[in-house]
């Protein structure tokens, strides 16, 4: 019995060994199909094809147009949402919970159960959790092979594309897998305590706005250097992010995932991003967006110093026009 019982584990420890290693094919074989999507990194790196011959007005008016546009809706939007949303009094009615419990059957139990999980989080977190759902969202998307034409178009930031709107649709997009952790576990950790320093009213027009010039800032040093290299992700926005929060509390000790029992003061661990950044610019390095980066830190920097004494006037101007619109 001893005997069979040994080989009965050896047996299933071996078959447990081969599903490992077809798994571990079968996920090789799922990565090397993912890094060959046709992405166009290098579309004018063959000295054959010329670049396309720009004028002026698609190299730089027509992106500031965009940049300036997006701000000024964003920000003009989310001040009027949120008006309306405090003047309308609250409906009347069943309860979320009440009107599901009339439903039957096992969706019925699931929605019960996440819409109790949801109310675990508080506004801000809510709005975090939205905006790291949607790049999710758009991450999975690059996953679906007949999709590929649509997300090259439309999610990369290409410098000599005549299209304005990648520049906003970009600041969504992730490819990489590590690149979109990244991010999110940045995101997560500095939107938070940004949000409940300028309130979601603020912040989520900030994150919009400071995404689309970061792209504008890659666009014009691409531009002016030749260098085609299409762009994606949300360290622009997150860069903004993080200037803004080290602007408040520059004292404040960060920790990094790498060496997490060392506290590094925020305004050293910003000013040792953006000499990075400078570096990268200046030597020509292309895996990472400089550019983009130093122009969300910019965005971020100015904003805190020259925008934010003066946001309650301009709140109070957007909505004093939109009430004479409306009357």
């Amino acid at each position: 019995c001893v005997s069979c019982f040994r080989a009965f584990m050896f047996c299933r420890y071996y078959n447990g060994l081969l599903s490992l290693r077809r798994f571990c094919r079968s996920w090789s074989r799922e990565r090397a199909r993912i890094r060959t999507v046709p992405i166009p990194k290098r579309r004018y790196h063959d000295q054959k094809e010329p670049l396309p011959h720009l004028t002026t007005y698609h190299v730089l008016w027509k992106p500031a147009i965009f940049t300036a546009g997006v701000c000024l809706v964003s920000f003009s939007s989310s001040f009027i949402y949120f008006y309306m949303k405090r003047q309308q009094p609250k409906k009347d009615g069943f309860l979320w919970e009440e009107r599901w419990s009339r439903k039957q059957g096992l969706f019925r139990d699931i929605m019960l159960k996440i819409k109790k999980r949801w109310n675990y989080f508080n506004g801000v977190e809510k709005a975090a959790i939205g905006l790291i759902a949607v790049n999710v969202a758009v991450f999975l998307l690059w996953r679906i092979q007949a999709l590929q034409p649509m997300m090259i178009g439309r999610f990369l930031a290409d410098p000599y594309s005549r299209a304005s709107f990648p520049m906003l649709l970009s600041t969504f997009s992730h490819i990489e897998v590590w690149h979109l952790l990244l991010n999110m576990v940045v995101l997560w950790n500095f939107f938070i305590p940004y949000m409940f320093i300028r309130s979601p009213e603020v912040a989520l027009p900030f994150y919009v706005s400071a995404g689309v010039f970061a792209s504008f800032a890659g666009h014009l040093a691409k531009v002016a250097r030749g260098i085609p290299v299409p762009s994606l992700g949300a360290s622009g926005s997150i860069m903004a992010i993080v200037a803004s929060v080290v602007y408040n509390y520059p004292d404040n000790n960060l920790y990094f995932i790498f060496l997490p029992w060392v506290p590094i003061p925020a305004s050293w661990a910003l000013g040792t991003i953006v000499a990075i950044d400078v570096l990268g610019l200046i030597r020509g390095w292309k895996y990472f967006d400089h550019a983009a980066h130093l122009g969300g830190v910019l965005f971020g920097w100015t904003f805190e110093s020259m925008i934010v004494p003066k946001i309650s006037a301009i709140r109070h101007q957007v909505i004093s026009s939109w009430s004479k619109f409306r009357n």
